[in-house]
């Protein structure tokens, strides 16, 4: 079995390589047809009614999440469970308000609560497996990495380049 350090060598390599490797490639910008959705019937006064509808189980699950952080046995991943079931939470009201009027300036309120409920899984398998010692500090280090972009670009219709890229290194690496 490899060492903590070695471990953390090789995630940190591998982390340094991906993001360096996002600087060289062109960004990825949102196709303008990502916001025309198969069913865009409106319903009950409501536009894409099922698009914003079939929200409703994050925010159901988000709440039961919340509502069982009490009974946590394992303390030392409390702040991040928390901060998972919040992400979760708000995909539900997030994704909605984007589905109800999907644009690239919502789009933002439907990616930003998803990337902090993945940074926060992200960081409690790094926690687990990785760096037993260091889960608080890893949360809001990937927090605040994944959510910069979100911030930096947007309001220049660019911010969708460094998200996407930035969302598919993190998903490949929460997955893999």
């Amino acid at each position: 079995m490899l060492s903590q350090e070695k471990r953390i060598g090789i995630l940190g390599s591998i982390s340094l390589v991906a993001v360096v490797s996002l600087l060289f490639i062109e960004p990825i910008t949102q196709d303008p047809n990502y916001h025309h959705f198969a069913d865009a019937r409106p319903l009950c006064g409501f536009s894409n009614f099922w698009n914003v509808v079939s929200n409703l189980p994050f925010l159901v699950a988000g709440c039961l999440g919340l509502s069982r952080y009490a009974r946590l046995t394992q303390r030392e991943s409390a702040e991040g469970y928390r901060l998972m079931c919040l992400g979760v939470l708000l995909v539900g009201i997030g994704s909605a308000y984007y589905h109800a009027n999907p644009t690239n300036d919502t789009l933002l309120w439907d990616r930003l609560p998803m990337t902090v409920a993945f940074m926060a899984i992200f960081s409690l398998l790094l926690g687990e497996r990785v760096m037993p010692n260091q889960k608080r500090y890893a949360l809001w280090w990937l927090v605040t990495g994944a959510l910069s972009p979100l911030f930096i670009g947007h309001g220049r219709n660019r911010w969708a380049a460094a998200t996407c890229g930035l969302i598919c290194w993190c998903s490949f690496c929460l997955f893999c």
